[in-house]
């Protein structure tokens, strides 16, 4: 007799495959990009007023050549015409809309973002070593942290003064250094607390400086005053004319720093500071005195090798 067929094998279960992910196009890309940017870029205006997108978007793509760049401008252009951005009350808003290019910074442009929560003159600035920080004083009297890591959101608001706060420095992410015409103040920047208060200046301030991780200089008329970051005084000298100017070179050693400072006599003064040994205070030796124009040398700043030095003069030149 013949052998009797064989069963088939049973077939395995099918395996579910998942939904196939999203596909993204090139042109829909850019076009979430370019709107991110938009945003971005019109931040500090759509925090007061949101009505105002439509005419931050119309500016800021003008001059921006894509498909999707001209689509989303004739959108925001419709949302006008239709009277989509009006006051609550029903009362019609007050806008601009710029017909030409140039007048809003456009997308793609060098303007990554701006950062309007200061309410009067911002007088000074200063980012960290790694980028990631960036302090800001300003005439409103107070002192504003940025994490520039995290989306230029501001971490810390620091309003201890009662004057215009005239200059800031920081020390990697652990201290911030403000100054007004009356006192010092150091910050704490993992908590935003108050260090350290120092005052007591017989006369005016005009800038200070962090000098190395421990000390820190303090000028007033033509006083240069040194302090440890516990607020006791380590050190002074004395020039010939009052400082409108301070910046550190990278160190020379780990115990030497030249500190330059610009003067009211059109002058910039060289100074080496040593630690003295035992970390007990600083010595300060005069270098050299040099001139730079005929008029008030308001700002300075060393390059990263130390071997130029470029000040900014009142008579509208740099040398």
């Amino acid at each position: 007799p013949k052998a009797a067929p064989k069963a088939a094998p049973k077939a395995a279960p099918k395996a579910v495959a998942s939904p196939p992910a999203p596909v993204v196009s090139t042109e829909d890309r850019t076009s979430l990009e370019i709107a991110l940017e938009v945003l971005l870029q019109s931040a500090h205006v759509l925090g007061e007023d949101e009505r105002q997108l439509p005419f931050q978007a119309c500016g800021r793509l003008l001059s921006v050549d894509s498909t999707m760049a001209s689509q989303m401008r004739a959108g925001a252009i419709a949302a006008l015409d239709t009277g989509m951005y009006q006051l609550r009350s029903g009362k019609q808003g007050l806008g601009i809309a710029p017909v030409s290019p140039g007048s809003f910074e456009r997308v793609g442009g060098p303007l990554l973002r701006s950062l309007s929560l200061h309410k009067d003159w911002v007088r000074c600035l200063v980012v960290n070593d790694d980028s990631s920080l960036l302090v800001s004083g300003s005439s409103d009297c107070t002192v504003k942290v940025w994490d520039l890591a995290n989306d230029c959101r501001l971490a810390w608001d620091l309003a201890e003064h009662a004057h215009p706060v005239l200059a800031v420095d920081i020390l990697q992410r652990k201290l911030a250094l403000s100054c007004d015409q009356d006192l010092v103040i150091l910050w704490g920047l993992e908590q935003g607390n108050l260090v350290k208060q120092i005052d007591g200046f017989r006369d005016k301030l005009t800038t200070a400086k962090f000098v190395g991780s421990e000390h820190l200089a303090v000028a007033s008329k033509q006083m240069l005053m040194f302090f440890s970051h516990a607020g006791s005084a380590t050190g002074k000298a004395e020039q010939k004319s009052n400082v409108c100017s301070l910046v550190l070179c990278q160190p020379q050693s780990h115990f030497t720093w030249l500190l330059a400072c610009g003067c009211e006599d059109n002058g910039v003064a060289l100074w080496r500071l040593k630690v003295k040994k035992g970390g007990a205070g600083i010595e300060s030796e005069l270098v050299q005195s040099l001139v730079a124009g005929v008029q008030d040398v308001r700002s300075l700043q060393f390059t990263p090798k130390g071997d130029l030095l470029v000040g900014g003069s009142d008579d509208f030149t740099l040398y």
